[in-house]
């Protein structure tokens, strides 16, 4: 394979015994989800669960059916599917047939979803605490809402909520406060075994003691955090390398001043003689032609990123020291893949670049170590 995502199983495993360590044992949560939705934040879903369930981990979050599905039928393994996303009514069927909970946002979602067998169907209430994208606010629409899912006999799986604020403390914890103001108005909120509003960001303020554990909390759900981009100590590098997207050049081409490189002449050859490199991975492959300008690595040293990036093709500006079945790192680690994004802090972003890479054009290969 020429271009393919590493992905660093001994690294996620590492991740997993931290997060083990640090909110199990040490806050003694009953449980601990990790969120692998979005193919596993791109690393591939599959195996990011399964290194997960090894490690510590109880639960396996997802946003869409089809997810939840592709892990029932590829990990046999016990353990607990979150559906974090709504869900359409047509598959609650689905629901008992892979055995996994799904979220109620709403009394008219409730509305609908009870003209559906539900008996012993996992439901989990989600609530709006200021994100406003979906949950309950209201807390008469919730009790009702409530009052109606048992007469359908629900198995009452979980509460949550969304932190939308992570840098600002004051909002955070008012989160927590409606937080707990609305799952008290839930009769037997006390019975329902996940009750969990922390994600990677929210996990970290509590390892570093910002925002200190609430007695009701049962649950959290890191995502970022199992591939090592939430630090739990500013003072070291926590940003782990859990993936590396590489390739190899196949062809290098020797150009002369005035000539062009790629659709539609957008880079010129400035230089007496420039080498041009090129790398058999492109838009096709997930990657953006925004790119243009942005550094790879070989050997070691970076080149950049020149001409009009093709569905199946880029190309480089290299050096005689470079040769044909060379290994390009496109992101060579977390740090550099942060220079492929307008701003760096932006950390979805960041994940969002790696998981778009095509599934089916890119393969994912566990591997044990990166080759320094």
């Amino acid at each position: 394979m020429l271009t393919k995502l590493l992905v660093n199983e001994t690294q996620i495993k590492k991740n997993c015994l931290f997060l083990k360590k640090e909110l199990k044992d040490k806050q003694k949560f009953p449980f601990l989800t990790a969120t692998v939705k979005g193919n596993g934040y791109g690393h591939d879903a599959v195996s990011v669960g399964k290194i997960a369930i090894e490690n510590g981990i109880d639960t396996l979050a997802v946003a869409r059916v089809s997810e939840a599905i592709q892990l029932r039928e590829n990990l046999k393994s016990k353990y607990e599917i979150m559906l974090i996303g709504i869900i359409d009514e047509e598959d609650i069927p689905l629901a008992k047939k892979y055995n996994f909970s799904f979220p109620v946002s709403s009394l008219e979602q409730v509305k609908k979803v009870i003209k559906y067998d539900l008996k012993k169907v996992k439901i989990q209430y989600k609530l709006n605490t200021g994100m406003n994208r979906i949950g309950f606010k209201n807390p008469d629409e919730l009790l009702e809402a409530y009052k109606l899912l048992q007469k359908k006999g629900v198995i009452n799986f979980g509460i949550y909520s969304h932190i939308y604020d992570n840098d600002n403390i004051e909002k955070t914890i008012k989160q927590f406060d409606l937080f707990e103001k609305l799952m008290k108005i839930i009769p037997d909120w006390k019975k329902i075994p996940y009750r969990h509003i922390r994600a990677s960001e929210s996990v970290d303020k509590l390892i570093r003691g910002i925002i200190p554990k609430r007695e009701w909390e049962t649950n959290a759900r890191p995502g970022c955090s199992i591939f090592g981009y939430v630090s739990s100590d500013p003072e070291k590098d926590q940003s782990f390398n859990s993936f590396q997207l590489v390739t190899k050049i196949v062809q290098i081409n020797k150009t002369s001043s005035g000539e062009t490189v790629g659709y539609d002449s957008t880079y010129t050859v400035k230089e007496k003689n420039e080498y041009i490199a090129n790398l058999p991975i492109g838009w096709g492959d997930g990657l953006s032609r925004s790119f243009s300008g942005k550094k790879v690595y070989v050997n070691g040293k970076l080149y950049p990123i020149v001409g009009k990036m093709a569905m199946d093709n880029t190309s480089i500006k290299v050096d005689e020291n470079v040769k044909i079945g060379d290994t390009v790192y496109f992101f060579k680690d977390f740090t550099h893949a942060k220079t492929f994004i307008d701003d760096p802090k932006d950390l979805a972003n960041v994940i969002a670049t790696i998981a778009n890479l095509s599934i089916v054009r890119v393969p994912r290969v566990l591997v044990k170590s990166f080759k320094k």
